[in-house]
């Protein structure tokens, strides 16, 4: 099932279907993308429901295309019991495209449900929105030095996104200090934005140029 959206700021007069689409969100994985593709701009946003890994889903869709994933059944399931998906596709799309904000999605769930039912969809939004990831999309990436570390945690606290996370593993550095957490970058939240490499005194994050 094909379905199709316009969004401007002026009025839309036109009824025709979108042939050439700036962004596709595929509710299901298991079509063949030819159908989901097919007619999608060079620079165009793929957002997509999927549990696979980036490099598995790069496999699969390439380079053309900007893309952002987003598990959003295992969303569904677990606050559903049901692998509904379309509202936690739209948390996953607001958050990747700012056509609206997160307070008026909220605000038209209660509009259109039954206030359980759009509370349960709202943690559905919500979580979609905070845990859905673009995939290679940076030009640089933040690499941690474990020896300079001083586990201050203040990469952690501006980190935007949950790229930042704490290990619970003892690491001892070559001068021989002790510590009892590390700290690392998660990659696949990570969106190249530095204000980790900024925000630390130490210096002990590099700023490496991503290789494709």
């Amino acid at each position: 099932v094909k379905a199709y959206t316009k969004v401007s700021l002026s009025p839309i007069y036109s009824r025709s279907p979108i042939i050439q689409p700036d962004i596709v969100v595929v509710l299901d994985p298991s079509i063949d993308k030819s159908i989901y593709l097919e007619g999608l701009k060079d620079d165009g946003m793929i957002i997509i429901n999927s549990s696979k890994s980036d490099s598995e889903i790069k496999s699969v869709l390439g380079d053309k295309y900007k893309i952002a994933a987003i598990d959003a059944t295992h969303i569904a399931l677990d606050v559903l019991k049901a692998a509904i998906v379309n509202t936690a596709m739209v948390g996953a799309l607001i958050k990747i495209v700012p056509l609206a904000s997160l307070e008026s999605v909220e605000k038209a769930l209660h509009e259109t449900f039954s206030k359980k039912v759009a509370d349960l969809n709202t943690q559905i939004v919500k979580r979609s929105y905070e845990l859905v990831r673009l995939i290679d999309w940076r030009t640089f990436k933040p690499v941690i030095v474990q020896d300079k570390c001083t586990r201050c945690l203040r990469c952690w606290i501006v980190c935007p996104e949950p790229a930042i996370y704490i290990i619970d593993t003892p690491y001892t550095t070559a001068s021989g200090r002790q510590f009892k957490f590390s700290v690392e970058v998660n990659y696949d939240y990570c969106k190249g934005c530095g204000m980790c490499v900024e925000e630390c005194e130490p210096k002990a994050i590099d700023w490496v140029e991503e290789v494709k």
